[in-house]
């Protein structure tokens, strides 16, 4: 039915803090890796305890970032140790959410505006929209 469309399975929620601190794409990406973790812990599939693994095919079905703007996401955050990733296996993740908390409730407005132009998300180069999307289609399959 087309009330299905709607209906609240298909909603994704994000932190506003961490948005006007981050970017809304990238608090987007940290609720879903928080869903995902959450699922990990839940299912005992955590990596050494700490870590989980991101299906990026996944990760692109429920944010709508491609796997470029993950992977820029995963840059950002990494410059301020907000995650790291497994020596074996790029995808699997240590997301530190205390670390994530306390920039999110920091106070101090020259502490966040340095973040933020830390992690200011850039496009990035030599990339064209054409062959972008071209990569998309063929890594992905039709939703």
């Amino acid at each position: 039915m087309l009330i299905d469309i709607l209906n609240s399975n298909n909603f994704g929620s994000y932190n506003r803090t961490v948005a006007q601190i981050f970017g809304l794409n990238a608090a987007v990406y940290c609720s879903e890796l928080l869903n995902v973790y959450k699922k990990a812990q839940i299912k005992n599939k955590l990596v050494d305890n700490n870590y989980f693994k991101v299906d990026r095919k996944w990760m692109f079905k429920m944010t709508t970032l491609s796997i470029e703007e993950q992977l820029v996401i995963d840059q950002n955050l990494m410059k301020l140790s907000i995650i790291s990733k497994h020596e074996d296996d790029p995808d699997v993740i240590n997301f530190d959410f205390n670390k994530l908390v306390s920039i999110a409730i920091c106070d101090d407005d020259n502490t966040l505006e340095k973040i933020s132009r830390k992690v200011k998300i850039k496009s990035p180069k030599g990339v064209k929209d054409s062959k972008r999307t071209r990569m998309i289609f063929i890594l992905m399959p039709l939703i």
